[in-house]
């Protein structure tokens, strides 16, 4: 059926007799519209005339998707038999057939310049075609299982992401292209951090171990062994010359990371260690614990300095603000909490979903931001006047919603959220619980103008899952 835009009106209905739609698309022009269809075939009709234009047969299972090439001469289409075929619009001419999935191909998308088509498939790959040429290019293999955590380098051109296959990856994400798979772990993967200089990765593992990664080779460094049980974080230092991790065994571990060995083993906490943060000189850290409290250590002497005890349930994040003054914890318990670091009491309370393992706050001071919302707080509160920002970039993912500055961009369907986000200035990348990537590119520019908002995909694993 076409509706008009302006009245809401129906204008016209379409029919040819088809099985059930999968997919209804305008060519760039608007002169034309393709349809998909479970019947095998994909119809083109005309616009204008409403009269069918061409019918393109060959396919031999559902078609799932179709795609005209940007100067509309071309037109793509995917299907469950495994193939994608590409047909001349014009006469209504097969060009080419693609085989290389071994599953149904469900997404298909040309490159802005007509050569490359991307497909996206059952088989968790996303393959590149040259249009032109008529060959394969490559494919891109995405995560066999759910995510655990992503992050950004801190100069935002790598991004790795791990999960429950035991598998690291780093990607280009400004390209979508897979740069290395790091695959010595033999269990999930709970965290990943990249260090200052973007040298070395690590890794935290349930099997007990942390690994450190050369970001340039990929290949592993050193192995990282003295937890008794799973680990469940660990962070560089600001210097880079420490690591810090906690682990199912209550321990926090200070790790040397030239000596590759352990410094000092912290203990105290009775309860698994799920989250460390070092303050920003480096001479202390904090840990949260399901045994509902924060400790402060300090680096030098090995020792408790204080312990925050409020919390009624497992502490999930803890980090600190304004030059280390101040320590921010999010917990099960529903809320997170700001205390003093010198004086060991609780500064303010905030009520939140229970579940954020990351907490910082917005570059106007106007709203923590986590990663599973954001909690508005009083222009008032006088505990985070002054507060210096932890967040790089104003972009953020909120119960659904991709914000810029706490305001709406883009909805996400349930079925592509995730809480396995990373941002870095106008770029979100989005682990999925299918295994795939997606990262998106914001223009900082149409999103800071409320009447306008632009977004594009960066990747081509956000073609399979966002588009």
């Amino acid at each position: 059926m076409l509706w008009g835009v302006q009245d809401r009106n129906l204008e016209a209905t379409l029919s040819d007799d088809s099985d059930d739609v999968t997919a209804v698309l305008f060519s760039p022009d608007g002169e034309l519209i393709a349809c998909a269809s479970r019947d095998e075939i994909v119809r083109i009709w005309s616009s204008k005339g409403k009269n069918i234009h061409l019918r393109l047969e060959g396919h031999s299972s559902w078609v799932n998707a179709i795609a005209f090439s940007p100067d509309g001469r071309i037109l793509a289409s995917a299907s469950s038999d495994c193939t994608i075929r590409v047909w001349d619009v014009m006469i209504g001419q097969l060009q080419h057939k693609f085989d290389g999935h071994t599953a149904a191909v469900q997404k298909i998308l040309f490159s802005s310049d007509c050569e490359r088509i991307y497909s996206a498939s059952t088989d968790r790959t996303i393959k590149t075609w040259n249009a032109a040429a008529q060959k394969f290019s490559g494919t891109t293999e995405s995560h066999k299982m759910p995510f655990r955590a992503v992050a950004f380098s801190p100069n935002g051109l790598v991004v790795a992401s791990a999960g429950t296959d035991s598998v690291v990856r780093l990607w280009n994400p400004r390209t979508g292209e897979s740069l290395f798979a790091l695959e010595n772990h033999c269990s999930w993967i709970s965290a990943v951090t990249f260090s200052s200089d973007i040298r070395l990765l690590l890794s935290a593992s349930g099997d007990h171990s942390i690994r450190l990664w050369s970001t340039e080779t990929g290949r592993e460094l050193s192995t990282l062994q003295g937890h008794t049980d799973q680990v469940m974080t660990a962070v560089f230092s600001p210097d880079d010359k420490l690591i810090a991790s906690g682990s199912h065994d209550c321990n926090v571990i200070f790790w040397d990371v030239e000596e590759e060995k352990i410094s000092v083993t912290l203990q105290g906490h009775e309860e698994c260690v799920r989250t460390v943060a070092f303050s920003p000189n480096g001479k202390f850290v904090a840990s949260g614990s399901d045994d509902n409290t924060i400790r402060l250590w300090n680096i030098q002497s090995g020792r408790t300095c204080r312990i925050y005890d409020g919390h009624s349930y497992c502490v999930t994040s803890v980090s600190f603000l304004k030059d280390g003054d101040l320590i921010v914890s999010a917990s099960m318990d529903r809320t997170i909490r700001i205390w003093s670091c010198t004086e060991g009491t609780q500064l303010a309370l905030y009520d939140s979903c229970g579940f954020e393992k990351q907490v910082s706050i917005s570059r106007d001071g106007r709203w923590l931001q986590t990663d599973r919302g954001t909690v508005i707080l009083s222009s008032q509160d006088p505990v985070l006047c002054g507060v210096s920002s932890t967040s790089l970039s104003p972009l953020h993912l909120d119960a659904g919603w991709v914000t810029w500055n706490s305001r709406r961009l883009l909805w996400l369907p349930s079925e592509y959220r995730t809480g396995s986000f990373a941002t870095h200035e106008n770029i979100l990348a989005v682990g999925h619980s299918s295994g795939h990537v997606a990262f998106m590119t914001f223009d900082p520019t149409l999103c800071s103008n409320p009447n306008n908002v632009v977004w594009r995909s960066a990747a081509k694993d956000a073609m399979s899952d966002l588009t």
